[in-house]
């Protein structure tokens, strides 16, 4: 095999079920498979996800951090590519020339990240679609606008837009963007080699708008991301923010709370009760609805109740945890 032009970097715990799905999916695109290779990085799985994987081809290596966000810095020690693009199993892209248009990207040299637009497939569930459509409900509250690439334009000034991709100014407002190392974003290797942060995929990507580089928004591109399967996955996901911020300070929110603005961090203290009151999550639900054209709006006090009561029992029992 000729030196790949991308590295796919695949971070995986017991995928075993969805990866044919995912290589049937990969093997679609239009791109060469000379042109890229495929490093999934394996958090202990029990099960036959590591054979698997290497049936199809895949390179593995082992995860010992166990989480996605580190398993990506195991991969990138392997990727031979000039471009490293992150991806998970439930990822789908459905255009056949999806993976040829990003790295396409890049033929502009201004530019050293692209990521594509979140979507969702008419049977996948209410809760996938709210997700796809404005991130979790926490960070939707507390970042606003900039939570989700579908409304950049409302939050930052546009450097450049055409049919295929946008570029924002991310510096042009003080709240930066939930852009991750994750679901399709595709980076240049180079900014990857000095890499020291391994446990948030989002701190590198504001590294690099500090440092005045283009992110580019490929809008013309969408990747089918199946993340809230049922309603006891949302739950589930609802918990892990907040077990992990009991377990390290070195992910998520926790790790960007000097990024925050005040008002963000007002937005953080007052979420649980902004959430319970339900009055005004409904009042802002109605009014970015009528404001913004979509009626998935409506769900917002629904999810933010759930969220908040996810957020207080799972809290007490960290904090019973601990004394034990």
């Amino acid at each position: 095999m000729k030196q790949p032009i991308l590295s796919i970097i695949v971070p995986v715990y017991n995928e075993e079920p969805h990866l044919p799905s995912f290589f049937s999916m990969l093997r679609r695109q239009t791109i060469s498979r000379e042109s890229y290779e495929v490093i999934l990085s394996d958090g202990g799985s029990t099960d036959n996800t590591k054979e698997v994987a290497k049936k199809f081809g895949a390179i593995v290596v082992e995860n010992s951090d166990k989480l996605a966000e580190p398993g990506v810095f195991h991969g990138v020690k392997l990727a031979k590519g000039s471009l490293v693009m992150v991806l998970a199993t439930d990822n789908e892209f459905i255009d056949p020339q999806a993976i040829e248009k990003i790295v396409q990207v890049f033929d502009d040299a201004s530019i050293y990240a692209a990521f594509p637009k979140h979507d969702s497939l008419k049977t996948d569930t209410i809760w996938t679609k709210y997700y796809n459509t404005f991130s979790d409900p926490f960070t939707h509250v507390v970042y606003g606008f900039s939570a989700n690439a579908r409304t950049f334009a409302r939050a930052y000034k546009t450097i450049h837009s055409s049919s295929i991709y946008d570029i924002y100014d991310y510096t042009s407002n003080p709240v930066r963007p939930i852009i991750a190392l994750a679901q399709g974003m595709t980076i240049r290797s180079v900014c990857l080699q000095k890499r020291v942060e391994k446990d948030d995929d989002i701190v590198l990507l504001h590294q690099l708008i500090s440092e005045g580089k283009h992110i580019a928004y490929v809008h013309s591109v969408p990747i089918l991301h199946h993340t809230v399967k049922n309603f006891s996955d949302m739950l589930k996901k609802f918990r892990r923010p907040v077990v992990n911020a009991f377990a390290s300070k070195n992910i998520g929110l926790r790790k960007r709370t000097s990024s925050l603005t005040h008002w963000q961090k007002v937005k953080i203290l007052f979420y649980v009760p902004y959430s319970l009151s339900m009055k005004m999550p409904m009042l802002v639900a109605i009014g970015m609805a009528i404001y913004m054209k979509e009626m998935l709006w409506l769900m917002h006090p629904v999810v933010t109740y759930i969220s908040a009561i996810v957020i207080i029992f799972e809290t007490i029992k960290q904090l019973m945890r601990k004394k034990k």
